[in-house]
């Protein structure tokens, strides 16, 4: 790895952490910020609760969901809350779609 790479690694993650008095995260990557995740989380594994990947930009055969996609589409993104105004309820049958095991059912 380049030296500069260093200096914005997965050992400076662990000084920002330790900064904050975080001993274990949770860390959430999307795209490019998904390889950071990955980085971290395999050189720190003790130190990572959860890891979760929305479209890492360099592994193999992933994307980011359909759905997702579907709410960044410019025009559409602003439109969907607009035909289905979202609730919390709602919020959570979404992310419980989309395989989201940790929500919690809201009647």
């Amino acid at each position: 790895m380049p030296e500069r790479e260093h200096a914005c690694g997965p050992q400076a993650h662990s000084r920002v952490f330790e900064a904050l008095g975080l001993n274990a995260v949770v860390l959430l990557g999307h795209s490019a910020g998904g390889v950071w995740a990955i980085r971290y989380a395999l050189t720190h594994p003790d130190r990572v609760k959860r890891l979760v990947l929305i479209g890492p930009s360099t592994v193999p055969k992933t994307r980011c969901p359909l759905p997702y996609r579907l709410i960044a589409t410019p025009g559409l993104g602003e439109m969907l809350p607009r035909l289905a105004p979202p609730s919390p309820k709602s919020v959570l049958q979404f992310a419980s779609f989309m395989g989201e095991g940790a929500t919690r059912r809201v009647a």
